[in-house]
């Protein structure tokens, strides 16, 4: 079974990423580059698990999957989340015998200021 990385970009989302953490806790590896936080984001970060690496002023943010474990790849926002039926099904997907995976349908959720929103399918929230 393939293994996944989650990448994250993050600075100043320490009030956010705790939960995008928590909703990749299926991956097989969390990464997040901060990019100069001057808040807490790094510790929480590390808190759920996720190794931290600062980013390089220059750097294309597609350049830090050369640090990734692993060959696929799922970047997300420090405010946004995997939908638990993605959770559920990745788990599931993880389990069985499966020798390669053709394609995935995923439901993304965004924080707002009202609160989380689904993104609609086929569509960038």
């Amino acid at each position: 079974m393939p293994k996944i990385t989650a990448l994250l970009h993050s600075s100043n989302n320490g009030q956010q990423i705790a939960r995008a953490l928590d909703s990749l806790q299926v991956c097989d590896e969390l990464m997040v580059i901060d990019h100069a936080s001057a808040d807490e984001t790094p510790d929480v970060a590390r808190k759920h698990g996720a190794s931290v690496k600062p980013a390089t002023p220059g750097v294309e943010d597609g350049a830090y999957i050369v640090d990734a474990a692993n060959d696929w790849i799922l970047c997300l926002l420090p405010n946004e989340a995997l939908a638990q039926t993605l959770q559920r099904s990745h788990s599931d997907w993880k389990a069985a015998e499966f020798d390669a995976a053709v394609g995935f349908a995923m439901g993304i959720r965004q924080e707002t200021n009202s609160g989380w929103k689904t993104c609609p399918r086929n569509a960038s929230c």
